[in-house]
């Protein structure tokens, strides 16, 4: 039986990270990462890592998640690092309620996360930057997928 290569989670589109067959260099999603981190800390956000969410749909097959901060400390988005099924990596980023809903950690989000939405469209907008935007045309019954370029 077939699979999806990708998975999506998120509220903010499928954000793929392409690996080209013949890249003898696996270095490419470590490099994606961070240039987008790198980009969010020079537009004024603070990166740290998100082991504790214990909700994170994928990124306890990559150990990699992040939560970004806005200068008030308050948690804009969530992004989670996923493993292609067959190839390359996607990242799925959570914003608002739905990096409230999965905060399983015995901690409050409530007050912690911002809903300001050009917070939001500026950690979007960063990762959109380093990533290719795809989306799910076809699901097969078998589970296999066809993804096509752009939203």
């Amino acid at each position: 039986m077939a699979t999806s290569n990708f998975y999506h989670g998120g509220n903010h589109g499928l954000n793929v990270i392409l690996i080209p067959d013949d890249d003898e260099d696996n270095t490419i999603v470590e490099d994606t990462i961070a240039n987008i981190v790198s980009e969010l800390t020079d537009r004024g956000y603070s990166v740290d890592s998100a082991d504790h969410l214990t909700q994170a749909p994928r990124s306890f097959e990559t150990g990699t998640g992040y939560l970004v901060y806005n200068k008030n400390a308050k948690i804009v988005a969530f992004l989670e690092l996923c493993a292609g099924y067959y190839s390359g990596a996607n990242i799925d980023i959570y914003t608002g309620d739905a990096l409230i809903d999965i905060s399983d950690d015995g901690y409050d989000y409530d007050n912690e996360v911002t809903k300001n939405k050009r917070d939001i469209d500026r950690v979007v907008k960063c990762v959109e930057m380093y990533t290719d935007g795809f989306r799910k045309k076809y699901q097969f019954s078998n589970g296999e997928s066809i993804y096509e370029r752009g939203e």
